[in-house]
């Protein structure tokens, strides 16, 4: 029996294109972690986390078990976040992609810049891109 093909998606908002790959970038290399938890330190339920936060979530794990001498049952939840170093990478290989044949993007170093520096940078990428 042949396979089915997935249909294909349509929409603008579903396009995968420049401006989203950057926007996706942008995600995960501004996450801030605090964004997952309450403020009793508790994880969030995930339909409480912001959309922001939520595409910084590579894996998201969730094991119910149980101690049979005590009785206790408990639910764990586990997040993996992507990796903010591979996301940094990728915009640094953008923005050199962006600065255009010739020009010298080896000197910048992506991991020195600041929070507002590294917004800043991603906001004239994505600037650039659409």
């Amino acid at each position: 029996m042949p396979k089915a093909k997935p249909k294909a998606r349509q929409g603008a908002d579903d396009a995968l294109n420049a401006e989203r790959l950057m926007e996706e970038i942008s995600h995960a290399a501004l996450f801030d972690p605090l964004e997952l938890f309450s403020e009793d330190g508790t994880l969030k339920d995930l339909r409480d986390v912001p959309e922001s936060a939520r595409r910084a979530i590579a894996q998201f794990k969730v094991a119910e078990f149980s101690d049979r001498e005590s009785g206790r049952r408990g639910v764990m939840k586990e997040v993996k976040l992507v990796s903010k170093g591979n996301a940094l990478t990728l915009a640094g290989k953008h923005l050199k992609e962006l600065a255009g044949p010739g020009t010298d993007c080896t000197r910048l170093d992506l991991g020195k810049l600041t929070d507002d520096e590294l917004a800043r940078l991603l906001e004239l990428i994505e600037k650039a891109t659409t």
